[in-house]
């Protein structure tokens, strides 16, 4: 457990009470562990607005997992909802799966939580009542009411095998579309499934527009329309005629 202070490094914390226990793990699991754990825990101390943090690290015979739990006064999702104008705390579960959101852009690239989610095998970020899942074998994206136990803050749970194969330089790459070995985080994957509430059919164009809100920050995005039967004429126009038109 740890007090939430201007004063606190995650650079520290890690160093004293995480990274130790992942020496004899192979380098591609230290380097995803590390930077999971610094992003997220970074964001707890720039953005949670919490007095404390509690940290769990679990190490079986499988698997490496961690959870990060603040008190803030806000939940990350509410968080979002506020600073970018979202009628539903749940637009803000779609915002994060784009990347290049914060509620700081000023002093952080909003890309901490976009690559945390996807360089383990599975990673959950509970909080206002809701749950995001992201399952990296399935490339699957869930959200669903959460049965938290904890009415305020935040807890994001990362776990990855200690066999895992991904690194984080071949997926920071995947989301670059340079090809002179400068990393730019310039193209985003959307899981179109988040754009959905509540099971709602997508049909109009203010639906498409929730979807399509600061993809013009990318040079290139892949929309996965996983787990989507059909869409409406509307939606799809404003999808892939519209937007394009405009950018």
């Amino acid at each position: 457990e740890f007090q939430i202070t201007p004063d606190l490094g995650e650079d520290v914390v890690g160093r004293n009470h995480i990274y130790p226990h992942l020496k004899i793990f192979p380098e591609n699991v230290r380097e995803i562990c590390e930077y999971g754990f610094s992003q997220i825990m970074n964001n707890v101390i720039a953005h949670s607005g919490g007095k404390e943090c509690k940290i769990r690290l679990l190490i079986n015979e499988q698997s490496i997992s961690m959870r990060i739990r603040d008190d803030g006064r806000k939940g990350i999702f509410s968080r979002i909802a506020s600073h970018y104008g979202l009628d539903d705390p749940r637009c803000a579960a779609l915002e994060l799966s784009k990347g290049k959101v914060s509620t700081d852009l000023k002093n952080h690239t909003g890309e901490g939580i976009f690559f945390a989610m996807r360089l383990f095998d599975r990673a959950t970020i509970r909080s206002n009542g809701l749950l995001l899942k992201h399952k990296l074998s399935s490339d699957e994206w869930i959200l669903e009411d959460s049965n938290e136990r904890f009415s305020r803050g935040t807890t994001v749970s990362l776990r990855i095998s200690k066999r895992a194969i991904q690194t984080l330089q071949r997926v920071m790459k995947y989301f670059s579309t340079n090809g002179n070995g400068l990393l730019l985080f310039d193209r985003t994957e959307v899981p179109v499934r988040l754009a959905s509430i509540d099971s709602e059919s997508l049909m109009s164009r203010s639906q498409a527009k929730r979807l399509l809100r600061g993809l013009e920050k990318f040079d290139e995005v892949a929309l996965d329309f996983k787990a989507i039967s059909s869409i409406g004429q509307p939606f799809a126009d404003e999808l892939f005629r519209v937007f394009p038109g405009e950018n």
